[in-house]
């Protein structure tokens, strides 16, 4: 015998009947799927990892994780042509783990290195990521390496 189908649930009835959309947010930083999200100030959301770790964004209340702001510009700045580059950022080259140049990535903290990464990328990859001062970045506490 067929297994019954699971009912929707009544939030996503409620939904449909009212013609609101559900959709899963996405991250304005990195394109991986699913996860904790914040809600950023700028509309959207980011993971929080992402948050922490992108250059220029900032996270206005650190107990709350919330006022999450500076990820468009920070993302315009890493745009092919533009002349403004942030030190410790990676101006649209795309990432060497996922290979997508979407949102935000952070070059390898190795000085010489042109391995650029989204911050979840690192993470999920097993590279090296700590929370330590960055030689290429003094504002950016973090450092992040190609290498395990």
């Amino acid at each position: 015998a067929a297994a019954a189908a699971a009912a929707p649930s009544s939030a996503s009835k409620h939904a449909r009947n009212s013609g609101i959309s559900i959709s899963r947010p996405h991250c304005m930083i990195c394109p991986l799927v699913g996860g904790a999200y914040k809600r950023a100030d700028e509309g959207g959301f980011v993971h929080l990892p992402c948050a922490l770790w992108a250059p220029g964004v900032k996270i206005g209340n650190i107990v709350t994780m919330s006022n999450i702001t500076g990820i468009r510009a920070a993302a315009k700045k890493q745009s092919p042509g533009t002349s403004a580059r942030p030190s410790a950022a990676n101006a649209g080259r795309a990432c060497t783990r996922c290979g997508s140049n979407f949102g935000i990535t952070i070059l390898c903290s190795k000085k010489g290195c042109g391995e650029a990464f989204h911050p979840l990328c690192a993470w999920y990859g097993g590279l090296c990521v700590r929370a330590q001062p960055n030689e290429r970045d003094r504002r950016c506490p973090f450092s992040l390496y190609c290498a395990p």
